[in-house]
This record gives structure tokens, C-alpha cells and sequence, in this order.
């Protein structure tokens, strides 16, 4: 089963734009919400994330994983 804490931080670091945004948002250390990302990044084997100077963007798979993410918790609350 995927980390739902590191998914609920990638949702947030791609609708936010970048680390620090997202963390601020969620309340925490962005390196907290980099690190989360990191692992699932790890755990999965794939990038989910490009990080570029002007923040962060999702590639691909990152994009599926959070809409995967937005499925569920949408059939959890129904």
C-alpha cells in the first residue's frame, strides 16, 4: 500500500508549485515534505517530481499517482 502522508505531500507540492509552499501550507519543514517524496520516489523506482529553479512540476507518473491519489479519497469519503 502507498504512503498516504507522501502522497497527501506530492498532491500538495504539485498544486502548490514547490516545496517550500507546500510545506508551508501543510505547516511543516519542507525537507519533511522532501523527504516523504523522496521515499515514495524509491519505493515506486520512478520520478514523480522535476524539480526546476522556479519550483517543482510533476512529470508523468507523478501526475497518474496523484490522480490516483484524488480517486481514493474520493471513494473513502463516499
Amino acid at each position: 500500500m502507498l504512503n498516504q502522508r507522501a502522497l497527501a505531500y506530492l498532491n500538495e507540492v504539485i498544486r502548490r508549485g514547490s516545496l517550500r509552499r507546500a510545506a508551508s501550507y501543510l505547516d511543516i519543514d519542507a525537507s519533511a515534505v522532501s523527504r516523504q517524496i523522496k521515499s515514495l520516489e524509491e519505493d515506486l523506482g520512478i520520478t514523480l517530481c522535476e524539480r526546476h529553479g522556479n519550483g517543482m512540476h510533476a512529470t508523468p507518473a507523478g501526475k497518474l499517482l496523484v490522480e490516483h491519489y484524488h480517486a481514493q479519497r474520493a471513494a473513502d469519503e463516499a
